[in-house]
């Protein structure tokens, strides 16, 4: 039984292997893994209204509760209903307060409210990952809808949880939903999503949304109860009036002048039927979150009018010498107008200036040597900015693609094709990567760019072998540990170069599980992790050889040990170990597959026991056992002997007594 006592963890497109044993050894052992308990997520819901049906859909199971008294007791009533079922799904649900429903996941989760009169109140999510302090080393890895956002591990758990949140607020803060990253105490994550849009201007190059070019249409349902939209921070409300024009209707009169008085003024006007408009001269959109109770909702939708400057001429000055194009309909149709106009003759230059599209009102120049330097000498109307870019192309049929933009890893799954990938890929990744390094991501079919105004940003591809990748394809397939090495089997049959599947699928392993190659190794083995890109598990591993008497199931029922001795000893012990999966306990750093032994001399005789003198005999027996091993089902015996001096047992002899 060999065990290194630390723990490792092997990521897909990190480090994703991990070798044990050497090649002198001829021990013929099964290899083995103790997984780790990767963590916990804790989702608070808030209940709401005054009747029908509290409807909880998690992960696209429904789980309903009709209204009782009120919302805390009908929250009540759902956890009681609904505990055993949700047990079993490795799910628990608890009170978390007054009408919060606190649901606790061994996995991330979907939950979505499906009620009819009742909800789950904004935010819809509360969500607290609990990190576990089990290491001293890995990344803190958490996916939020398909991105990962990863933290080094500092110190322990509780102080990467904080440099977790440090390191992400930013960029989780500027997601639609804004989703709000908070560390309230100890190794705790809290994600705040709001249950609303945010748009904020980012254009470049001309390009802008106007100065009251942001409306936010909001439409009232429901015949009864009360309206409330709470307006960045405060409650505006109005009774339901029966019908949903008239609510809104009414809703205006009341506050129209209170939001026109503000200091960033919001315009209320009627949208149409049960339709209330807001209007925002700043063009900052305001936060509004549907607080309306008794049967009375509230949706809305943005609407972002966007600005494009109209005169001029495009004049790019390229080592002293204007190129131009008369503006045409828009920015990109004028670059797109340039680029034809021009790229014949940059191309005769010396050295040659290549031309190509960038993207929407992009132009791409790059020269075969040397380094031409830019002008803009367009007049008032017109402009260009100049940056530093680097490219990439994807390739391949599935998979994910992680780009790693000066530093940080950006993800994305894909999408029918590369070209719909890389459109994925800005859609979905561009706005964080121009807050969090002020690059700008475009595309053009399976090609993306990066731009930086000062420098060139470093561009790495970290998609791993098997998943989309910038230059090959891919191949499908789930978070998989495998073992490969030189096998043997109980019949003798040797491979010399054998694999076999120890782990199906690492995200659904759970604290302390034992799992066991079918097969048994000589020499030196390798454990290697593949599936999605990022994915990452953390194990104990090594080698055991047991007695199972020939894969027999039997009764353990005494032990008997003697020896002589060869020097003076005083730290003698014998233990027996039932190896079986009930009995392993995953340590990052302090792994023993043997701290769980059954029997053991020392445990017996004490310290009287392990202290033998220079040619003397000892010895140690246990009866009465009768502890049943399936041996038959990869359970057996494992005996250590441990000696504190060299060569201390000059001979022994050790029986195990067995009924089958």
């Amino acid at each position: 039984f060999r065990a290194p006592a630390g723990a490792v963890e092997l990521t897909v497109g990190g480090s994703a292997t991990q070798t044990y044993g050497a090649s002198g050894d001829s021990h013929a052992a099964h290899a083995f893994i103790v997984a780790e308990d990767n963590g916990s997520y804790i989702y608070d819901v808030t209940v709401v209204g005054t009747h029908g049906t509290l409807v909880i859909d998690i992960d696209s199971t429904q789980y309903s509760q009709a209204f009782n008294t009120n919302s805390d007791t009908t929250a009540t009533d759902w956890i009681t209903t609904h505990t055993a079922a949700l047990g079993g799904l490795g799910i628990i649900p608890l009170t978390g307060g007054a009408s919060i429903i606190s649901i606790t996941a061994e996995e991330a989760i979907v939950i979505t409210d499906d009620g009819v009169g009742m909800s789950l109140g904004t935010p819809l999510s509360n969500i607290a990952i609990v990190v576990h302090d089990a290491g001293t080393n890995g990344i803190l890895r958490i996916d939020i809808d398909g991105v990962d956002y990863d933290e080094a591990f500092d110190t322990d758990a509780a102080t990467t949880a904080a440099a977790w949140v440090s390191t992400h607020s930013a960029a989780l803060g500027i997601l639609s939903p804004v989703i709000t990253a908070t560390n309230p105490a100890g190794a705790r994550i809290n994600l705040a999503v709001a249950g609303e849009p945010v748009y904020s201007d980012q254009s470049i190059g001309g390009m802008s949304i106007t100065s009251a070019g942001v409306e936010r249409d909001i439409v009232v349902a429901g015949a009864a109860g009360t309206l409330s939209l709470t307006i960045n921070g405060t409650p505006y409300t109005e009774a339901n009036t029966g019908t949903t024009d008239g609510t809104a209707d009414a809703w205006r009169a009341t506050h129209a002048a209170t939001l026109a008085g503000l200091g960033d003024a919001i315009t209320v006007t009627d949208g149409g039927p049960a339709t209330i408009t807001l209007s925002v001269a700043s063009g900052t959109t305001p936060t509004v979150l549907d607080t309306s109770s008794g049967g009375t909702t509230a949706t809305y939708s943005d609407e972002i009018v966007v600005d494009t400057l109209i005169e001029g001429n495009l004049v790019i000055d390229i080592d002293g010498v204007d190129y131009t194009e008369a503006f045409d309909t828009n920015a990109d149709t004028t670059a797109d107008n340039w680029r034809t106009t021009h790229t014949g003759t940059l191309a005769g230059l010396s050295p040659v200036l290549t031309v190509t599209d960038g993207g929407p009102a992009r132009i791409i120049i790059t020269p075969a040597s040397g380094t031409p330097v830019f002008t803009d000498d367009s007049p008032a109307g017109m402009s260009f900015t100049e940056y530093q870019a680097s490219s990439v192309i994807l390739a391949g049929t599935n998979g994910n693609t992680i780009i790693e933009v000066d530093g940080t890893d950006y993800t994305e799954t894909f999408d029918s094709n590369a070209a719909t990938t890389a459109a994925a890929f800005v859609t979905n990744q561009a706005a964080a990567i121009l807050s969090a390094k002020s690059v700008i991501v475009t595309n053009v079919t399976a090609t993306l760019y990066f731009d930086h105004a000062i420098t060139a940003p470093t561009i790495v591809d970290n998609s791993t072998v098997g998943f989309l990748t910038f230059t090959s394809g891919a191949q499908a397939g789930g978070g998989v540990l495998t073992v490969t090495g030189k096998s043997i089997d109980d019949d003798g049959n040797y491979n010399g170069s054998d694999t076999e599947v120890i782990v199906a699928n690492v995200s659904a392993a759970v604290t302390d599980q034992l799992f066991e190659t079918t097969k048994k190794w000589l020499g030196q083995i390798t454990f290697t992790i593949s599936g999605e890109g990022g994915a990452a598990f953390k194990f104990n591993y090594g080698l055991v050889k047991y007695e199972d008497f020939g894969n027999r199931d039997f009764t353990f029922n005494d032990i008997e040990f003697i020896m002589h001795a060869g020097a003076n000893e005083t730290g003698l012990n014998v233990e027996v170990f039932h190896y079986n999966p009930a009995e392993m306990t995953y340590s990052a750093a302090a792994f023993d597959p043997m701290a769980q032994a059954q029997y053991s001399l020392l445990a017996d005789h004490t310290t009287e026991g392990n202290d033998v003198d220079d040619n003397f005999d000892g010895g140690w027996k246990r009866a009465g056992i009768g502890l049943d091993v399936l041996g038959g089902n990869g359970e057996g015996l494992v005996v250590r002997v441990t000696t504190a001096v060299n060569n201390s047992i000059s001979y022994g002899v050790l029986h195990l007594g067995v009924s089958m």
